[in-house]
């Protein structure tokens, strides 16, 4: 079936369209080409970006979905490296390193950084720190070109911990934190349909 004018205006720039005589529809979809190794050669690859039904076009609830993803993962990348610039910001205003800058292998605001996540989840022991950056280096490296290739022993944790005095360390922790906790405003209360129990008065 041929595509007139007005139906190539309602779908998305670098769409093409398909329409299917059993259903009455045109689908929409974006291509991408790739090499299968398997096959020899290059494979074409559909993504549904939507329909379009009686002249109106409708977007796929997978396609917005990926979108909302995609979107999503931008705006954490964009958070996280926030909190480094504003660690980093904090350390070099308050904390001074003593090392050599060309054998420093782990840079103090992601080492403060990942200790700061790892007791957001509740681990706050340095072994636990340390498993947290083995857990999550490879996540951490895809959102930080600069971060650190290997993993960190718990001692080396212990010890750059300790160039900040636990004092001042409290309310560094404080003002890093605090601007995350104004994004989260309302409380979250989980309601998956259990009772109550073990309350003296009804409020």
């Amino acid at each position: 079936m041929a595509v007139s004018k007005e139906i190539l205006d309602l779908i998305p720039q670098g769409c093409k369209v398909n329409w299917n005589e059993k259903q009455q529809r045109f689908y929409v979809y974006k291509s991408t080409y790739y090499y299968s190794k398997e096959h020899k050669r290059s494979r074409e690859q559909r993504t549904q970006v939507g329909t379009i039904v009686n002249g109106v076009f409708t977007y796929a609830k997978s396609y917005l979905l990926k979108q909302q993803i995609k979107d999503l993962k931008q705006e954490v990348k964009s958070s996280t490296a926030d909190v480094v610039n504003k660690t980093s910001e904090i350390l070099s205003n308050e904390v001074i390193d003593p090392r050599q800058a060309a054998k420093v292998q782990y840079p103090l605001a992601y080492v403060y950084l990942v200790a700061l996540l790892s007791s957001l989840s509740g681990q706050t022991s340095c072994v636990q720190i340390a498993d947290y950056w083995s857990n999550h280096r490879a996540a951490l490296e895809t959102v930080f070109e600069d971060f650190p290739k290997q993993d960190i022993s718990h001692d080396t944790v212990r010890r750059l911990l300790m160039l900040i005095d636990p004092e001042q360390f409290q309310g560094f922790y404080g003002r890093l934190v605090e601007p995350l906790l104004h994004k989260f405003t309302s409380r979250i209360v989980a309601v998956d349909g259990q009772a109550v129990k073990a309350s003296r008065k009804s409020r």
